[in-house]
């Protein structure tokens, strides 16, 4: 069952034992809504938005509404726009949906609408680097706000699937007057392969993204502006979708292992040229220098 939750009292607000007959495999809140929403999917793919309206004496009605019913198989797959302080199209709420055939770009507020279908990569099959377990071929999805040419930042949908990650950009149109809704257009930003399937994948900041590799379980943070390798560390504790955003957008990725919940910082450009100059690594030092200079033109379209 679904349980709508005060957290600072501790009590139970409204409780749903019927909206899923099949355990659920997530729920997330969607943040652009006036009343308290949620999107649902259990294991065979059906997927709720459901809504929750407060009535009188503390007490909670609810309308639910079905977006996929199950027919099109699982939905190993979801992530949720949250929006910036400063983003314009607030009232747009947006969520991806990945099943095994393809991805889709879904407005769930102010209507529900299917805005894009993202077709599975030629190399979502993997390459037999997978961990074994039968998961290596199933899509991971994060939304973030990445940093375009021009000095910009626009919503971002990184994919993981098989050997590879691609970056889909969500581009709003200008509102000619409160009654017209200014749905996105979708295009390919960037995406390159990997060495092994991507098991987890997750935005750490407006220019970087981290995915986690599913046979050796190492963590590989890329820079998505100058698409250069951050670093790579060995996370073998982590279990399987073990990395998840802040959602600030800052610089902190939240690492669930086995025992313990981490969390990882990544370092600024001018940090990390200091920390390779100050062991002697003047070449690499020099290297980075010139990516950062590189991007940094390309951000302010020199």
């Amino acid at each position: 069952s679904i349980t709508l939750f005060d957290s600072l009292k501790g009590t139970s607000l409204k409780q749903l034992p019927n909206n899923h007959h099949t355990p659920l495999t997530a729920i997330k809140f969607i943040p652009s809504c006036d009343t308290p929403t949620i999107v649902s999917v259990d294991e065979k793919g059906l997927v709720n938005k459901i809504s929750f309206k407060k009535t009188m004496f503390n007490s909670f009605t609810v309308e639910s509404e079905c977006l996929l019913d199950g027919t099109a198989g699982a939905v190993p797959a979801m992530s949720v726009l949250y929006n910036n302080n400063n983003d314009s199209n607030n009232k747009i709420g947006l969520i991806a949906l990945s099943s095994e055939k393809a991805s889709f770009a879904v407005a769930v507020t102010p209507q529900v609408r299917v805005l894009h279908k993202w077709a599975k990569p030629e190399n979502g099959n993997g390459n037999g680097n997978g961990n074994g377990n039968g998961n290596e071929n199933a899509p991971c999805l994060s939304w973030g706000h990445g940093l375009v040419g021009g000095g910009g930042t626009v919503p971002i949908l990184a994919r993981g699937w098989g050997c590879g990650v691609q970056l889909l950009t969500a581009i709003f149109q200008e509102e000619d007057d409160n009654t017209t809704i200014g749905w996105p257009a979708f295009g390919a930003h960037d995406d390159f392969t990997t060495d092994e399937a991507v098991a987890a994948i997750s935005w750490v900041n407006r220019r970087s993204l981290a995915f986690l590799s599913a046979a050796s379980g190492s963590l590989t943070v890329v820079d998505t502006v100058s698409m250069t390798l951050i670093d790579r560390i060995s996370l073998r504790t982590l279990v399987p979708n073990g990395i998840i955003s802040d959602h600030s957008q800052k610089s902190g990725l939240l690492c669930l292992s086995h025992s313990s919940l981490e969390t990882l910082n990544t370092r600024g450009w001018s940090e990390r040229i200091r920390f390779l100059s100050d062991g002697g690594n003047w070449l690499e030092a020099l290297a980075l220098a010139l990516d950062y200079y590189e991007s940094d033109k390309l951000l302010r379209g020199g």
